[in-house]
């Protein structure tokens, strides 16, 4: 199954396939019961924050986080039953499982995402992010040099919009 990019508009026959594929039985049944009740959404991957940030922070495949992980989740949220606490519970916990299993993340960072999901991101605050990471190339680097190159980073990162993510790789003098 071809799964969604980041961006794409999920309409409720595609969610439905979606469900299908993950073995989301409830939901699947939950959808085919009344399709027209749902609205169409936008896939946000792992909402805020670019999912390649994801595993750089985690030393996991941002892949595997995003679609083994937060699209499922995000299925389980769109389609589940409003005000539903033990499904929300038991949803969030899958997630975290999720994490560990299949994506291959340390308990400690699952526990992390796990409680971030309940906090809310960029929708719950209406905040926007702007990322900028710096990587050395000579060990003999000195921390000043490579902290200014994660400061430019950022403002290339501030220049292209919100929501955005820079990297830069370097080589300067001891």
């Amino acid at each position: 199954m071809k799964l969604p990019e980041i961006g794409d508009i999920i309409t409720a026959s595609e969610a439905l396939e979606l469900c299908r594929y993950f073995g989301l039985d409830y939901l699947v049944e939950r959808i085919e019961h009344d399709s027209e009740s749902y609205k169409n959404w936008k896939f946000d991957g792992c909402s805020g924050l670019p999912d390649e940030v994801m595993g750089l922070f985690t030393g996991c495949n941002w892949e595997d986080i995003t679609y083994k992980c937060c699209l499922p989740h995000d299925l389980c949220y769109g389609y589940g039953e409003q005000g539903n606490e033990i499904e929300r519970k038991r949803v969030d916990l899958k997630f975290f499982s999720n994490l560990v299993t299949k994506a291959d993340m340390s308990e400690w960072c699952a526990s992390a995402f796990h409680a971030a999901v309940r906090i809310g991101g960029a929708e719950k605050f209406g905040l926007t992010f702007s990322w900028g990471f710096a990587h050395k190339q000579n060990i003999n680097n000195k921390p000043e040099a490579l902290i200014a190159g994660a400061d430019k980073a950022l403002y290339k990162a501030k220049e292209m919009g919100r929501n955005q993510a820079h990297f830069i790789s370097y080589q300067s003098e001891g």
